[in-house]
């Protein structure tokens, strides 16, 4: 008699093709960024500036090699002296923060004022901080908001916050709380938790802006969902301020909030002729 072959049931086999389908999926990005690595290093040695940056990105972080900050450098360095804004943008936060080469604040600045005039927001937003660090000097102040704000006009909401929290702080020569109002709404309608936080406790106590305790209320409720850990206890604190309807329609205005740019994005298309 002929021998049978033993069937092995399907669902045996599914943990099997589950396990090879999640693998393929989580290495296909190896795989892609190896291929990539090979071309991105190609085009940076015949100077491309735009590969240069990259390469410099794929040494910062390691990502398909091992992490070397000294040749993330040397790689950011070549683009940013060609005059590449992001690469310059890079090379000044390595020398900020001391990564593949010695601490230096000035060549940090230098560099990113380079990226800065060039209208690079987030080195905008970066030159801004270096001068918030002596926010209390009148000349340092006012070069703080004048980066910061050109970057809040590009929309960065990491610019919009820290522009806010500076003109809203009581030792600095440069304070206008509405103006300090105005620069966190816009962080905070973009979702950022930490403005979100800081125009609760604007609103919480009219600084700058009417007091409205349930705004402020939605505001930190806001917040809190988005995750920043300041919110939690300011916003029990407000809440033990208010009554159980402020508290129960702060929660429906949170509720049924809506970020503007979505809200832009879901609204009807109203046809032409008609209201």
């Amino acid at each position: 008699m002929p021998k049978t072959r033993a069937l092995i049931p399907f669902w045996l086999l599914v943990p099997c093709l589950v396990a090879l389908v999640s693998f393929s999926a989580a290495h296909a990005g190896e795989y892609e960024a190896i291929g990539s690595l090979k071309e991105t290093q190609r085009a940076a040695k015949q100077g491309s500036v735009e590969a240069q940056n990259s390469l410099g990105m794929i040494y910062r972080d390691g990502l398909g090699v091992p992490r070397d900050y000294a040749e993330a450098l040397k790689w950011y360095r070549m683009a940013a002296d060609k005059g590449h804004p992001e690469a310059q943008c890079h090379l000044a936060a390595m020398y900020r923060d001391g990564k593949g080469v010695k601490k230096d604040p000035d060549e940090a600045r230098k560099w990113y004022l380079q990226a800065a005039e060039k209208g690079f927001p987030e080195a905008q937003f970066s030159l801004g901080l270096l001068y918030r660090q002596n926010n209390t000097d009148p000349e340092s102040a006012r070069e703080a908001v004048k980066w910061l704000q050109k970057g809040a006009e590009q929309g960065l909401a990491d610019a919009q916050h820290a522009l806010g929290v500076l003109l809203s702080d009581p030792s600095t020569p440069v304070r206008d709380d509405q103006q300090a109002v105005v620069w966190l709404k816009k962080a905070a309608e973009q979702e950022f938790p930490k403005a979100q936080t800081a125009l609760g406790m604007l609103l919480a106590s009219g600084t700058g802006v009417e007091k409205d305790p349930v705004q402020a209320l939605m505001w930190l409720n806001l917040a809190v969902t988005q995750g920043d850990p300041t919110a939690g206890k300011k916003r029990t604190l407000l809440r033990d301020s208010l009554s159980p309807e402020e508290i129960a329609k702060a929660k429906e205005l949170a509720d049924r909030w809506v970020p503007p740019a979505l809200e832009k994005l879901t609204a009807p298309v109203k046809e032409k002729g008609k209201p």
